[in-house]
């Protein structure tokens, strides 16, 4: 019998814009599709701080960390510039 462990996921805001993305855990969704780095995406988890609504983000960075238990992505986002 073949064991399959799948990733735990973790969110975070890229560094220099914490403050304009907040992360509501509560409403994140486990079995959604997992974005690919430079997706822009909309999660009703990731919101405007002020607003309280869902935002375009883009995924800056996917890091891996299998010495985590268990073993964990986690996706940074960034604010999406949808004018680029």
């Amino acid at each position: 019998m073949t064991t399959i462990n799948t990733p735990a996921v973790k969110w975070a805001v890229y560094p220099g814009d914490e403050g304009k993305v907040s992360y509501i855990e509560e409403l994140w969704d486990s079995p959604c599709t997992l974005p690919s780095e430079g997706n822009l995406i909309i999660r009703p988890f990731l919101i405007d701080p002020e607003t309280r609504q869902p935002i375009p983000v883009r995924i800056a960075e996917i890091r891996d960390h299998p010495e985590m238990q268990p073993h964990t992505l986690v996706f940074v986002v960034t604010p999406a510039d949808l004018n680029h």
